[in-house]
């Protein structure tokens, strides 16, 4: 019954309403398969899985660590973390010394959940408000912070619009001198042939087994992002070319782009970002 209610939970995307009955479900019956896959499937959902790779990008991670620990005024430095996930780069802005005020704001409740505990564990005077508060600090121009820390502006490969669109309200968020990290991205790309990608995308045989099955299903195949692997099996078609960037220049938003160097081949293009520029120099 607990499993079979959480199901329909997750099924009409009540998701921490899900949780609590599969949890328990399994709990009480831990060999209960079907339980336990509801509850995989779950945190599938919850937590994307993105957040893992990023957290193990060491590279991008002592990037931020170092801007922020750099960060040097004569005043108490105050920081706006926006879409903190489990908290790190608060944690790193709260070694600062020249830093007494860290509000952090996350949208998905599992992962403020995480970074209530990752505070509460670490010890750190971390506020954490809720999302809607965003909204009011960016349209009442009455909260001022010296660092605005940018994170959901680059996922994983993907650059949301609506960070870029804010910008300009993020700024206006700033006090004298204040900095956005990070200040600039770079778009890079990269073309490679892979068969373990294209098997994932489409079927190549176009007449499988004597049967015309390819021309029906590949009409479903869609253009994903992949995370090029120094681990994954590819032949680069390509050198990483810089396709366009995005800047903070006079105070406005410039995207630049050009086309690929490489107009027809089959492969799937794989989009790599390079480490945000966080440097505590404004750009």
């Amino acid at each position: 019954m607990l499993n079979n209610f959480g199901s329909h939970l997750l099924r009409i995307g009540e998701y921490e309403e899900a949780k609590k009955y599969l949890q328990l479900a399994h709990t009480l019956e831990p060999d209960f398969l079907l339980a336990e896959k509801n509850l995989m499937t779950l945190k599938g959902e919850l937590i994307d899985r993105w957040h893992f790779p990023m957290l193990n990008d060491n590279e991008r991670n002592m990037a931020y660590y170092k801007a922020i620990l750099s960060y040097n005024t004569e005043n108490n430095a105050k920081v706006l973390d926006i879409g903190t996930g489990c908290g790190l780069l608060s944690l790193f802005a709260s070694n600062n010394e020249n830093i007494t005020s860290i509000q952090a704001i996350e949208d998905s409740k599992s992962l403020s959940a995480i970074a209530k505990h990752v505070f509460d564990e670490n010890n750190e005077n971390v506020i954490m408000l809720e999302q809607a508060s965003l909204s009011h600090i960016l349209e009442s121009n009455s909260y001022k912070f010296d660092i605005i820390i940018l994170n959901p502006i680059c996922k994983n490969g993907t650059i949301y619009e609506n960070s870029i669109l804010n910008y300009k309200l993020y700024e206006m968020c700033l006090n004298p001198g204040g900095l956005i990290y990070p200040q600039s991205l770079n778009v890079v790309l990269q073309v490679v042939e892979s068969d373990y990608l294209y098997n994932f995308n489409v079927v190549n045989d176009e007449n499988l087994f004597g049967f015309h099955i390819a021309n029906y299903i590949n009409e479903y195949s869609v253009n994903e992002h992949f995370d090029l692997d120094k681990n994954f099996q590819h032949k680069k078609l390509s050198q990483p070319q810089q396709m366009g960037n995005i800047l903070r220049l006079d105070n406005e938003i410039m995207v630049t782009r050009r086309q690929c160097p490489i107009q027809q081949c089959k492969t799937v293009d794989v989009t790599v970002y390079g480490i945000p520029k966080v440097d505590s120099k404004s750009s």
